[in-house]
Parts: C-alpha cells; sequence; structure tokens
C-alpha cells in the first residue's frame, strides 16, 4: 500500500523541484522561447486528471503518465538532438509543469484516490481520509502493526495481527 515521504527528505524533494522549475525557466528563454506560448501550454498535462472520469486506477495511471519526467525527458532530448526548437520548448514547458507540481507537493498519484500521493496532499493538504483497514503511515512513515485479540482464531498466539 502507498506510503509518503516525508521530513527532512520531503524537504529535499521541493527544493529540488524548485530548483528544476527555476533551471527550466532558464533554459526557455535562453532558447528565446514565446512567453505566451509558455503560459497557455503550462497547464496542458493537468488535462491528463480527465482520466479519473473513467475511475481512479485509470485516473491515477493517465496522471502519473503526464506527470512523470521520462516523456518530457525524451521529448527534450529529441528535440535538442534533431535540432528542432518547438520540440524542446514544449519539452520544457512539460517539465517546468511538472517541476512547479512538485515544489508546491503535488505528486504521483496512488491508484486508492486523487489526493493520495507520495508527497501527501498538494499546497501543504493532508493526503485523503482513508478508509477503514486502509494503510496509515505512522509518524516516521512506516507502516505499523497492532495485535488485536481475536475472539475464536485459532492462531499460534490468539492474536490476529492488523495493518493500521
Amino acid at each position: 500500500m502507498p506510503g509518503m515521504v516525508n521530513g527532512a527528505p520531503k524537504a529535499v524533494l521541493h527544493l529540488e523541484a524548485l530548483g528544476l522549475f527555476a533551471a527550466t525557466l532558464w533554459a526557455y528563454g535562453h532558447q528565446g522561447g514565446n512567453w505566451g506560448l509558455f503560459a497557455a501550454l503550462f497547464l496542458l498535462p493537468d488535462l491528463s486528471m480527465l482520466g479519473y472520469l473513467a475511475g481512479p486506477r485509470a485516473g491515477a495511471r493517465l496522471y502519473n503518465l503526464f506527470h512523470a519526467y521520462l516523456l518530457p525527458a525524451a521529448g527534450l532530448a529529441w528535440g535538442l538532438g534533431a535540432g528542432w526548437d518547438w520540440a524542446s520548448h514544449l519539452a520544457l514547458i512539460w517539465i517546468a509543469h511538472i517541476a512547479l507540481d512538485r515544489a508546491l507537493g503535488f505528486g504521483l498519484k496512488y491508484e486508492q484516490g486523487f489526493r493520495l500521493s507520495h508527497l501527501g496532499g498538494g499546497l501543504g493538504l493532508p493526503p485523503h481520509p482513508q478508509q477503514p483497514g486502509h494503510f496509515q503511515p505512522g509518524p516516521s512513515g512506516m507502516d505499523k502493526m497492532q495485535a488485536q485479540p481475536v475472539a475464536g482464531q485459532d492462531g499460534a498466539d490468539g492474536f490476529h495481527r492488523a495493518i493500521l
């Protein structure tokens, strides 16, 4: 089940994403990118949220496809290698979008629901409340086992183990 990054590693991920966002802005400007086009296309990857209309599993998969660095990084390499400024500009806009999302705390989604991501909830919001019996990270981010007595269970120690 999902876990979330917290503490110092989470802060490092946010700062790292902020640095990448700044670097993509610089690279876009250095390449002579059109800032009107940048503004017009910046939120385009968020159209992937429409995948949630088909359910949380399809939504998370489509959202993550458009919010992982793999595709835009490949597009950037292709654009730079082929000398196609338009391709590298589109890739830089896409990377900037992902980086700003991560800097603000919007991470890759889990299939259990839109607000549940590897970074928690975006903008400091808590992730969506868990259903009873679902994974809930402890203070360290690790799952905890709790022993609960169960009447009529024929176990070696008479206890049922449940993940909190």
